[in-house]
């Protein structure tokens, strides 16, 4: 999660759910989140809470994220900048959603609903950042290899190609033995053309 990608609402949730009291500014609140996230990744797993005791509150600020979400996935132009910012937004709604405490049916069946749309997102998150991987390759002409290099440089050529791509990508949604095999001039990706 990067809490520069997150809003200003997001950031203050996932601080406060983390038993957290966020800081006055949003640049000291990303700061403190991203020192916790640190803690977390090195450290015990914390166990999160709903901060918030006002539940339509919090479905009213979800369904502005998601549709935010919906918005930003069905543009024209989904770069992979966007769908770095669209993955860490859904790693923010899919704690928000697991953390509501719904009672009653009407409300079990919102929160349904929110899981529903947030499987749908990482869905097209995953088909836009395919097609982004494959838009990165072509421009990287993994072809345009001088013919007097030996396969020793080729090869590594190829590999920090594919680790530049790898770095730039989000590990949770891109396959990425097929981004490899695609660095490497693999059979792989050679059947899909």
């Amino acid at each position: 999660m990067e809490p520069n990608h997150l809003k200003s609402n997001e950031i203050i949730f996932e601080l406060l759910c983390r038993g957290l009291q966020p800081q006055d500014n949003q640049m000291l609140r990303r700061a403190q989140l991203r020192g916790q996230l640190r803690k977390e990744r090195n450290g015990p797993s914390v166990s999160l809470i709903q901060p918030y005791d006002d539940y339509e509150k919090n479905v009213s600020q979800i369904e502005e994220s998601l549709t935010d979400l919906w918005d930003l996935l069905n543009s024209e132009n989904v770069t992979s900048l966007v769908c770095t910012r669209v993955n860490t937004r859904l790693l923010h709604l899919e704690n928000r959603i697991n953390l509501l405490k719904p009672s009653g049916k009407e409300q079990i069946s919102k929160k349904n609903d929110f899981n529903t749309q947030l499987l749908t997102l990482q869905g097209l998150l995953i088909e836009h950042s395919e097609s982004q991987i494959e838009n990165d390759l072509s421009k990287l002409n993994m072809s345009a290899m001088p013919s007097n290099t030996s396969y020793v440089q080729q090869s590594t050529v190829r590999a920090e190609r594919a680790n530049v791509i790898l770095l730039s990508l989000n590990a949770a949604s891109v396959d990425k033995p097929r981004v490899v095999a695609a660095c490497c001039n693999s059979p792989l990706v050679k059947e899909k053309k």
